[in-house]
């Protein structure tokens, strides 16, 4: 038995772990949507007082204000929350895409967590024939995901 060689570049690589890194997240990464956006809502209910003086009152150019920290922050939620529903959506198109038989691989492996063992009976096809079929779904995410 030879062993083949799999020669990929660093970009290839890098987007391979990414789209699985958010395939392995996903349940996580919706729940931190909906946690950011219950954040971002209280935070429009705080009341906003004056500016504050915690720091060293002098010519720092520095400029406290309670005002401005809500906004900064509230901007950087939803920063976080646009980028977070952008990479929710193009996984779930790219998952749209797929095949039953892909999308019940790649479903049960990445999102479920489960092991081959625990889902190729299920679906009627071999462990090694999963993996094939991870393999090739995994490609076409990409590619929906990133282009060619």
């Amino acid at each position: 038995m030879a062993i083949r060689k799999i020669d990929i570049s660093r970009e290839e690589f890098d987007r391979i772990n990414e789209v699985e890194n958010f395939l392995y997240n996903y349940k996580a990464i919706n729940l931190a949507i909906e946690n950011l956006k219950m954040e971002l809502k209280s935070l429009d209910e705080t009341t906003i007082g004056s500016i504050e003086y915690k720091d060293s009152i002098g010519k720092t150019n520095k400029f406290n204000s309670s005002v401005e920290n809500i906004l900064t922050r509230k901007g950087l939620l939803r920063l976080r929350i646009e980028h977070m529903e952008t990479k929710i959506t193009q996984i779930d198109r790219a998952l749209g895409i797929l095949l039953e038989i892909e999308k019940a691989v790649i479903k049960s492996f990445y999102i479920e967590d489960m092991c081959y063992f625990q889902f190729c009976s299920d679906i009627n096809v071999s462990e090694r024939t999963c993996q094939r079929i991870k393999r090739r779904a995994l490609n076409k995410i990409i590619i929906s995901v990133y282009g060619i």
